[in-house]
């Protein structure tokens, strides 16, 4: 339960992480427009 706990965590930050960059990346560059 440990080990899956801890690879969920690890998979969602890796989402949530690259979701983020994207949405800021998106934004920045309307922001430009």
């Amino acid at each position: 339960m440990c080990h899956l706990s801890w690879a969920t965590k690890f998979f969602l930050g890796c989402v949530l992480s690259h979701w983020g960059l994207s949405w800021l990346n998106v934004s920045h560059l309307e922001s430009q427009v």
